[in-house]
């Protein structure tokens, strides 16, 4: 569970679009390795074990879950 004061300050990150933030938060330096305590879900962070790695060999995975998050938008958009 994240404690009240990361919790806040990352609501705060995500509603200012700071991205540096969310970075520096949730991520070990320099490379693309979450740091503890971010390895399970919550309401601020849909933690995704399984999904595809970095670099040209994933980018056709990387297309396919864009595709199915537009296609999500879209549902939930024109559908009121």
């Amino acid at each position: 569970m994240l404690d009240h004061g990361i919790r806040a300050k990352i609501i705060q990150a995500v509603r200012a679009r700071d991205i540096s933030f969310i970075l520096d938060a949730f991520f070990e330096p320099g490379k693309p390795t979450l740091k503890p305590g971010f390895h399970y879900e919550s309401e601020l962070w849909d933690f995704k074990d399984a999904a595809p790695g970095r670099g040209r060999l994933n980018e056709v995975a990387w297309a396919q879950i864009a595709a199915d998050v537009l296609a999500f938008q879209g549902v939930c958009c024109f559908s009121e």
